[in-house]
């Protein structure tokens, strides 16, 4: 019995790899003969206009499915996407040497899911992949053959009240995101595992925010978090722990602080990740959803980064206490017309919980814009960078 080479978790020592879409752009431009074609069925609650041929190895074709306008939940095979494979059939795990637990390009899908989170994010749709419909093995292999062996419909909720409901539209331009795909195989590897990273989160989150709003909050700060990797941070580790939590800092500089370095930059190392996500919202702040609900509803945008903070310090509650995000956030806005309340106000008390105003930063589908229009302004700076 053949067994496979025990697999270690050992530092990364290798240079970053990116992702495998990625790497194939690259291989396709670098003049590496393509060895198959797949097309694979993507998924959207929206209607798009025209095809987006000619990125590179990829083609996007419009299926020009529906009969009806958008509706939140109503998911068709909008699109295929058509790709021609230019790397060698060369699993990581296949190749010599000792083997080591190896993530750094990892992101939880394959080619297709990788160019479908890109167009969610780029278009601020839904848009997930379902699989391959059709493969070519050669050159010589005509129409190809269609095989659903392994395509599996993403499922979703198709709900009485949307949570985020602008997010299926109709007339959606294809076109409209070619500046920014273009742009991808010109990045870095691990400039496009952070992007991909950050548009995989969206992308989750924006599709199953109707089943799981708790878990698509998560996702969402994931998102963030997966952009800011690339954040550079400066200053000491006590500057750090000023700037989230003056008076913590106070009480470190009574102390010795030549005896207190290891608390000092372990406290630090708390407050980074915040440090990264305040500074990337930061720079790239959006303005707020046009038009606008009445004052008392509305998101004071001059505190975006106070109220985003809250958000990581209520996810981070999620995620090692277990405490849920707060009630009213799990729940669509109230319905009443456009525009739509962009936060619950006053307090609320669900079940044996009650909320203040504070701990109600905003509602989903403004927090998702936030991000996305964070991330992509993001991408557009990581293209510049790459090109100079």
């Amino acid at each position: 019995m053949r067994h496979n080479p025990p697999v270690t978790s050992h530092p990364q020592e290798q240079e970053p790899i990116g992702p495998a879409a990625w790497r194939n752009w690259r291989a396709a431009e670098s003049g590496e003969p393509w060895r198959q074609r797949v097309e694979h069925g993507l998924y959207s609650d929206s209607g798009f206009v025209s095809d987006l041929p000619d990125l590179g190895p990829y083609w996007i074709i419009n299926t020009v499915s529906r009969s009806a306008p958008a509706s939140p939940g109503d998911v068709q095979q909008d699109l295929v996407l058509r790709h021609d494979w230019h790397l060698p059939n060369e699993p990581l795990l296949m190749r010599g040497g000792e083997q080591k637990t190896r993530i750094d390009a990892y992101h939880g899908g394959w080619v297709d899911e990788e160019l479908a989170a890109l167009l969610s994010l780029a278009l601020g749709v839904r848009c997930r992949s379902g699989g391959p419909i059709r493969f070519w093995f050669s050159a010589d292999d005509g129409l190809g053959r269609p095989s659903t062996f392994f395509h599996r419909p993403p499922t979703i909720s198709r709900p009485r009240h949307a949570i985020v409901p602008h997010i299926a539209r109709d007339q959606v331009r294809l076109d409209d995101c070619r500046a920014l795909l273009e742009g991808y195989p010109t990045l870095g590897p691990s400039q496009a595992t952070a992007l991909v990273r950050a548009a995989r989160q969206y992308q989750l989150a924006v599709w199953s925010v109707d089943d799981d709003a708790n878990l698509a909050w998560l996702q969402l700060v994931g998102a963030l978090e997966a952009a800011a990797t690339l954040q550079p941070l400066q200053g000491t580790s006590l500057e750090l722990i000023d700037e989230l939590w003056p008076e913590l800092a106070d009480l470190l500089r009574q102390t010795d602080l030549d005896g207190a370095k290891d608390v000092v930059n372990g406290l630090a190392d708390l407050v980074r990740a915040t440090k990264k996500i305040r500074q990337l919202v930061k720079r790239y702040k959006p303005e707020p959803l046009h038009p606008r609900p009445p004052e008392y509803q509305q998101v004071k945008w001059a505190s975006l980064l106070d109220r985003v903070t809250r958000i990581y310090q209520l996810r981070s509650n999620a995620l090692h206490k277990g405490v849920p995000m707060p009630g009213p956030l799990l729940d669509p806005p109230m319905p009443g017309g456009a525009p739509l309340p962009e936060r619950p106000g006053a307090t609320h008390g669900v079940d044996d919980a009650v909320w203040v105003d504070d701990d109600m930063p905003m509602y989903f589908h403004v927090f998702a814009h936030v991000v996305r229009e964070v991330l992509c302004e993001w991408w557009k700076d990581l293209l510049t960078t790459s090109a100079e």
